[in-house]
């Protein structure tokens, strides 16, 4: 029997959704909470990071918010947050929706913490 698509989640997966609970990210900023937030034990390459995510968009569980220049945003819709937020409830951490929110790790933000 062919493995169902997206039936369970490797840590790349898992992280890059924990990044999207915390609001609109785009690559980098998505590579960079998962490094963080696991003290760099999980790296998360530019390969994997557009594979997963278009994966995942043509699922319909996030959604291409934006693109500025080469970088594009993406977001948990708000129809796909309420399931996350039940299926894993810690994941869904109060945070700023948006670029610079509270808990922004992107490269610009000073010291991580949000513009």
């Amino acid at each position: 029997m062919p493995k169902q698509a997206l039936e369970s989640l490797t840590e790349s997966m898992f992280y890059l959704l924990m990044a999207l609970t915390q609001g609109e990210r785009c690559g980098t900023e998505i590579t960079a909470f998962a490094a963080e937030i696991t003290a760099g034990r999980v790296k998360i390459g530019p390969a994997t990071l557009y594979t997963l995510l278009g994966k995942f968009e043509k699922e319909g569980l996030i959604a291409e918010t934006s693109a500025l220049g080469c970088k594009r945003y993406y977001q948990i819709p708000r129809r796909q947050s309420r399931l996350y937020s039940r299926v894993y409830p810690t994941a869904a951490l109060p945070a700023k929706r948006g670029r610079g929110g509270a808990g922004c790790f992107c490269p610009r933000c000073p010291a991580g913490k949000g513009a």
